[in-house]
């Protein structure tokens, strides 16, 4: 797969998880926390609310390096398969050490883009 279309697609996937996370940050911050209400759950529907407009603009800006090329292409792909290692760490993070349970299905998603991009990324011949 060439990078333009890789970053096209993960873009989406950033997009379209960030309105996911943005549509249902109640219901997610309810399934890790059942026992929340009145502010508590105020708070974490707004924390969630913040990691979904965090994960648009990422799209918005895988986007924008779509068009990149040569070496910035190569860079691109590698940031963007690091930064979602990062989240991936993170969420593992949570999974194993607190109440609160990611989504295995997005931590799936990120792995996945972190494999695809790197090896994308050593296939890019650069002068």
């Amino acid at each position: 797969m060439n990078s333009k279309i890789l970053m096209t697609v993960v873009a989406v996937i950033n997009i379209v998880q960030g309105i996911g996370f943005y549509v249902g940050a109640e219901q997610v911050t309810q399934s890790g926390f059942p026992e929340l209400t009145g502010n508590a759950l105020l708070v974490g529907k707004v924390m969630h609310e913040a990691l979904a407009f965090s994960m648009f603009a990422v799209g918005i800006l895988i986007f924008f390096l779509r068009n990149n090329t040569g070496v910035a292409a190569k860079n691109s792909l590698m940031g963007i398969a690091f930064a979602n290692l990062v989240f991936m760490l993170g969420g593992l993070s949570h999974f194993f050490t607190s109440p609160a349970k990611p989504p295995i299905p997005v931590l799936i998603i990120m792995l996945l883009i972190s494999l695809v991009c790197f090896y994308s990324a050593s296939k890019i011949e650069t002068d």
